[in-house]
């Protein structure tokens, strides 16, 4: 399924992943781990209450927050990252309706 870039645009009227990510986390420096894109997932790095932090999040907007392979891949992926760096447990928003 391809999503153009304005499907998944952050839009702070609709409780987007981007959104609530950029809400989490402190202000800066907040980065974003993994591209854009159709996963349903979006994860990030930057300071919580300014400890160093991980977090991810789904997108309800993608096949009902559904995760698919890739989703799942983010997820693990950041959880291990945050992991190496000692950054205990990442944070998680998951908003779905299932799998797939």
């Amino acid at each position: 399924m391809h999503m153009d870039q304005n499907t998944l645009a952050p839009n702070p009227g609709q409780r987007d992943p981007i959104s609530r990510l950029i809400r989490l986390f402190d202000p800066v420096p907040l980065t974003f781990l993994h591209p854009l894109d159709d996963s349903g997932v979006s994860t990030a790095r930057g300071r919580i209450g300014g400890e160093r932090a991980f977090a991810f999040c789904t997108d309800m907007r993608v096949m009902g927050g559904a995760l698919g392979a890739s989703g799942c891949w983010y997820i693990a992926e950041t959880i291990d990252m945050a992991a190496q760096e000692g950054c205990g447990p990442a944070e998680r928003s998951i908003r779905q309706s299932g799998s797939r």
